[in-house]
């Protein structure tokens, strides 16, 4: 752990940038899975083209159920 700033650790022992990058993932990879599946579509030969088929057929997948997961109501807290 040499010159590691261990005021940056959480309470599980682990680097809070490696969450950051963890959730900048999680929120940008259909995106990128979009724009890498068109560049593949538009750009290669067959096998290429089933490829960035696949990723744009997983990115949209991805990002319906992360929306549909998000827009759903939770139940709201019973008042005493």
């Amino acid at each position: 752990m040499v010159g590691k700033n261990l005021n940056n650790l959480d309470e599980s022992g682990y680097y809070k940038e490696f969450f950051m990058l963890e959730v900048f993932w999680y929120e940008s990879s259909p995106y990128i899975y979009s724009a890498v599946g068109v560049y593949a579509l538009t750009n290669s030969n067959f096998i290429g083209v089933v490829f960035g088929a696949m990723l744009l057929i997983v990115s949209l997948i991805v990002l319906r159920l992360r929306w549909e997961h998000r827009r759903r109501k939770r139940p709201k807290a019973k008042v005493r």
